[in-house]
């Protein structure tokens, strides 16, 4: 099993998250390079290429696979990107399951949720 953790950038603002992280681990901040990254807009072009990146890593989190293994895939899939981007890259969704997440900084403004999406290839 592989389990990946993705933010949808286009679903709403994670810019204090990853701050706060890169602030936190002591590491460079590198949000420039991030798949979506904010600097990048919400433009089509800006989405076809953040689509095009997380199809590429999932497969090659699909071919580090074994046989008949799951990947699971936790993601804020607010714009419904994710059924194209998992055909794309040559995975089966097989189960999608909502989850409420806690505010866990009590930061957030209202409900959060995000899936968890089982994946085959």
């Amino acid at each position: 099993m592989v389990a990946v953790h993705l933010l949808d950038p286009f679903a709403g603002s994670e810019t204090t998250q990853h701050r706060t992280a890169y602030e936190l681990l002591e590491l460079d901040d590198l949000r420039e390079l991030e798949l979506g990254a904010a600097a990048d807009g919400t433009s089509r072009p800006a989405i076809e290429a953040y689509c095009d990146g997380i199809v590429a890593v999932l497969a090659r989190a699909r071919d580090s696979l074994r046989p008949g293994a799951p990947l699971l895939i936790v993601v804020n899939d607010g714009c419904d990107l994710y059924p194209e981007i998992l055909d794309r890259a040559g995975l089966r969704l097989e189960q999608r399951l909502r989850r409420h997440v806690n505010r866990r900084t009590g930061r957030r403004a209202g409900e959060f949720f995000e899936d968890v999406l089982v994946a085959y290839a």
